[in-house]
């Protein structure tokens, strides 16, 4: 008797909108961090940090993939709605 896997499709049909959201904010977020850390490090380490009160790189990291992530989900939430 085999037992039936899912598949690629079947996984990421599976998620709620939300998390796909999450996932590609994350992702983006990640490879435009990795940019402002080599083009413009004082963005990631003083700006983006220093807008909430903080002073550090990891702080603004921090901040900076938790916005991607808000904004992930907030593509996610506009492109259901227009498709």
């Amino acid at each position: 008797m085999a037992t039936k896997h899912p598949t690629r499709t079947a996984l990421v049909a599976d998620l709620a909108d939300w998390k796909v959201g999450v996932i590609g904010g994350l992702g983006g977020g990640l490879v435009f961090g990795i940019l402002l850390s080599m083009l413009m490090p004082d963005i990631i380490g003083g700006a983006i940090p220093g807008l909430y009160g903080f002073s550090s790189g990891v702080a603004g990291w921090t901040i900076h993939m938790a916005h991607s992530a808000v904004l992930g989900v907030v593509f996610a939430g506009f492109a259901r709605a227009v498709c």
